[in-house]
């Protein structure tokens, strides 16, 4: 008669730590990219608002162009480092080297919850980037 002993994910993937967080491992990174996410929108409305209303009237039109233009451009690196994290990983692990010993382990890693907010930041570097495209467009003609 052969029995099977359970194996916890503990003995089998030390390094990957326990399966739920509990509270001596607090992530403070999804905090930090929701700040820079608010604080980077935040910043492009604003240069949008003061641009189109004219209320800055002391920096120069092309400084504060290229203000707007590298907002864009961070916000659209930024979706698409969002994008590309925004997948689940699968961790499986064989239990025993023999066939059928055991169910396989399998872990499953979500991604961050800060990981879907690509689209909306990728549509706020569209929009300011198009702003700048067309006052440049516009000042030429």
């Amino acid at each position: 008669m052969i029995t099977f002993t359970s194996v916890t994910n503990q003995t089998l993937i030390p390094a990957l730590g326990p399966l739920y967080p509990t509270s001596q491992n607090v992530d403070y990174l999804p905090f930090l990219i929701s700040l820079i996410l608010i604080s980077l929108a935040s910043i492009s409305l604003s240069f949008t608002i003061f641009y189109e209303l004219r209320i800055i009237s002391k920096l120069n039109r092309k400084i504060l162009r290229f203000l707007l233009m590298t907002v864009g451009i961070i916000l659209l690196g930024l979706s698409y480092y969002l994008h590309l994290i925004d997948n689940t990983i699968i961790i499986t692990i064989g239990s025993c080297s023999q066939i059928n010993c055991v169910p396989v382990i399998t872990r499953v890693i979500p991604p961050p919850w800060y990981a879907n907010l690509w689209p909306g930041v990728l549509i706020i570097g569209i929009i300011v980037l198009g702003i700048v495209i067309l006052d440049w467009i516009w000042i030429r003609k």
